[in-house]
Order: C-alpha cells, then sequence, then structure tokens
C-alpha cells in the first residue's frame, strides 16, 4: 500500500534525492498517502480509449456520420461498457463541436410504467419539469429535445443507452414513439443501446419475435460486439498510456510514475511488463477454461493491485518478485469475484496462482 515516503522505501531521503538526479526532493513525493485516492486509476476519474473501444467508436462515428437510425452493442460483464460509452460521448463532442449527446441509464424495473419512462428520460435530457399526465411528460420530452438539437448545426441528438438488457419491448416501442415525434419536427435521433450479454441478445431477438419491422429497422437491424482484450497488443497499449498520461501538474507527474519515481526515471516503463502481464492473465483465462478473451475489468485490477504492491520495491532497477504478476492477477480475480451483485462472477474465482 502506498504509505507516506518516510515509510513506503527504504531509502534515506538523501539517497533518494541523488537517485532523482540530485533535484530537491520532489514535494509530491511526501504527499503519496494523501494523494493516492485521487490518483486516476484508484479514483476510476479518467476513461482510456482502449483498442476495443477505438474499434467501436469508429462504427459509431460512422453511424452518426451518415445519419443512421441507431445500433445495438453486446458486451460481456466487465469489458468496460460503460466507460465505452463515456469515451464515445467524449470522442463525439470532439469530432462534431456542437452535437448534442444525451447519456441514459435504463434501470432494472419490473413492471412498465409509461409515465415512469418519460419520467426518467426527462431526467436524462436535464428538464427539471417531470410533473403531469403521460401526454404532458411526453410533449415535454420532445420539446427540450428539439430545443436543444435545435440549437445545433446537426440538427440531431444523439441516445447512448447503458444498461439496455433492462429495457421491456414496451420501452422500444415507447423510444420509436419518440423518434417519430422528433422526425416531424426536423430533429434526427441516433439510439445507441449498450447491454450485458447473454440478456442483452435475448432482448433483441425478442424484436424479431415482436415482428415488428420499425424496432429491428431502428435498435437492431445492425448489432455490434465490444470485444474484450485478446492478445498482447491490447495489453501493451493499457500500459502505454498509463506510462504517459499526466496525473500532476507543475511538475508533471505520470500515472506510472507516481508509484515508482525513482524507477521512472532510470526508463522503467509499465509497457515492459506487457508480456509478464498477459501470460499471467492467460493463465488464469485457461485454468477458468474461459474462451472469451480477458475482461478490462480483471486487467485493470491486476495493474492496480502490482503497482499498489510493489511501490515500495522503487529503485533505478527495481527488483520486483518472480510471482509479482501472478499475484496481482489472482488477487484481482477475488476482488473482482467478491465485488459482483450476489456473487456472481465471470468464472475466474477459483484460479490457483
Amino acid at each position: 500500500m502506498i504509505n507516506d515516503a518516510s515509510q513506503t522505501d527504504s531509502t534515506p531521503r538523501s539517497s533518494m534525492s541523488d537517485d532523482l538526479n540530485s533535484q530537491p526532493f520532489p514535494d509530491w513525493i511526501g504527499r503519496r498517502a494523501e494523494l493516492y485516492p485521487m490518483h486516476p486509476l484508484i479514483a476510476l476519474s479518467v476513461s482510456l480509449p482502449t483498442p476495443p473501444i477505438q474499434e467501436l467508436y469508429q462504427d459509431m462515428r460512422r453511424m452518426v456520420l451518415l445519419r443512421e437510425s441507431g445500433c445495438s452493442v453486446s458486451a460481456m460483464s466487465g469489458v468496460g461498457k460503460s466507460f465505452a460509452l463515456d469515451i464515445i460521448r467524449q470522442q463525439l463532442a470532439r469530432d462534431f463541436p456542437g452535437i448534442v449527446v444525451y447519456t441514459h441509464n435504463a434501470h432494472h424495473h419490473d413492471v412498465t410504467s409509461v409515465r415512469g419512462f418519460f419520467q426518467h428520460f426527462l431526467a436524462t435530457v436535464n428538464q427539471p419539469n417531470r410533473k403531469g399526465e403521460t401526454y404532458e411528460l411526453r410533449l415535454r420530452l420532445v420539446t427540450t429535445i428539439v430545443d436543444d438539437a435545435g440549437r445545433s448545426p446537426f440538427k440531431q441528438a444523439v441516445l447512448l443507452v447503458d444498461e439496455a438488457q433492462e429495457m421491456h419491448l414496451s420501452d422500444f416501442r415507447f423510444l420509436k414513439d419518440v423518434y417519430n415525434d422528433l422526425a416531424r419536427e426536423g430533429i434526427h435521433l441516433i439510439g445507441i443501446l449498450m447491454g450485458e450479454e447473454p440478456a442483452f441478445k435475448d432482448s433483441i431477438k425478442n424484436l424479431g419475435g415482436a415482428r415488428e419491422k420499425s424496432l429491428i429497422d431502428r435498435f437492431s437491424h445492425r448489432v455490434f460486439r465490444l470485444r474484450s482484450f485478446q492478445n498482447v497488443a491490447d495489453i501493451r497499449w493499457v500500459l502505454r498510456a498509463i506510462d504517459s498520461e499526466v496525473f500532476l501538474e507543475s511538475p508533471k507527474v505520470r500515472w506510472t510514475e507516481f508509484f515508482f519515481p525513482i524507477a521512472y526515471a532510470s526508463g522503467f516503463r509499465l509497457e515492459h511488463e506487457a508480456e509478464a502481464l498477459w501470460n499471467a492473465l492467460t493463465r488464469a483465462k485457461r485454468q477458468s477454461r474461459r474462451s472469451d478473451g480477458v475482461s478490462a475489468r480483471v486487467a485493470f485490477r491486476a495493474i492496480k493491485e502490482f503497482l499498489t504492491d510493489n511501490a515500495g520495491a522503487d529503485a533505478r532497477t527495481p527488483k520486483l518478485p518472480s510471482d509479482a504478476w501472478m499475484a496481482a492477477v489472482g488477487r484481482a480475480i477475488w476482488r473482482d469475484a467478491l465485488a459482483q451483485p450476489g456473487g456472481a462472477t465471470d468464472g475466474t474465482e477459483s484460479v490457483k496462482t
């Protein structure tokens, strides 16, 4: 665990100062215990556009360019669905300045309520007035989107729906009505529905079973998949990004550097650990008999475990345990299993490390 600089490393302060190119002892090193909870990897405050997310974004960007009606995106648990939607929102804002993008979470609900549906979407579009009868709510929702999108040069709005596996058939029908109302006002709505497998695949099949062509055309005519990490190149990209992302300014402190300031100054980079991490992850995957790649959630947990556990070994050439990554992956899998609702896991909790 990260502690105060006087406790984390056996190197005396003067010796550490020598290791840091004889510069004055950086103030932030003495504040690592205080800063630790704010580190982006720990606070989950920054989303990295991983290779799977970048690939998905290119498809979403093309859909916006072509003004298509929308699509469905399925993904296994733990691959980073919510992070992907956040990256898509950020990238669309950069690539299409002024475009209107809403992010909606389709919370679990056993009973469909028409008023509840529209009140929920009114909250999504930041409309504070959510009182009234169903017709009033629907009109207010459409009017709000028309006003927002009408100020945009694109005259369209993008709706990103998270946890779309929770949507009922009636929800798709209500959303279709909103599409039609907006179209009459000259506003094009693009819906990107992100849901968890296998439940979301069943939802998409239900649209086909309902034999409502308009629903199929809007929501399931195009189905994409957010993949897991499939190879060492994916892992190397993530580690390289962690090496280069900036945590603190003045002076700039990179994410990796925060944990290994002396080693980082001497050329240590997580990117060089890609093979070791990938081997540990794939070994765990083989033991669990998984065949669908490595989840981003477990990979990032393992990286956090590794950095936190080994920060005390910081030196010009850090002496890391030979099983450092296997130990980190084992703990990541265990913590991931504990964090799943109702004890649900990805099947790797029994892996021996």
